[in-house]
């Protein structure tokens, strides 16, 4: 959610990151992005999401030939580490999702 991304930021400033390192730009989705993509000094971004807003963000990033890392079409991925307790894991991912 956008407020875990604020949250984070501010971990990363109290843990000692310099400031610029790590930046959360907030504002209106559809012109922050297509600002972000066109402009030359980007030159990589990763988005998960849905596969309609992927392409239409691949469109635009593709006139200034950016990096792009997407993972489009997922229905609330988890990660689980090795060492979870599998059971406890699995009930914990299907409470969470529905």
């Amino acid at each position: 959610t956008p407020l875990s991304a604020l949250a984070l930021a501010r971990l990363a400033g109290d843990a000692g990151i310099p400031p610029g390192v790590f930046q959360v730009i907030t504002g209106e989705a559809p012109p922050l992005a297509k600002r972000l993509l066109l402009h030359t000094h980007v030159r990589a971004f990763s988005f998960t999401g849905s596969t309609e807003v992927g392409r239409i963000l691949l469109e635009q990033s593709a006139k200034t030939v950016k990096k792009v890392s997407l993972e489009l079409g997922g229905n609330a991925p988890f990660i689980l580490f090795g060492d979870a307790p599998i059971n406890a894991a699995v009930a914990g991912c299907m409470a969470a999702k529905f």
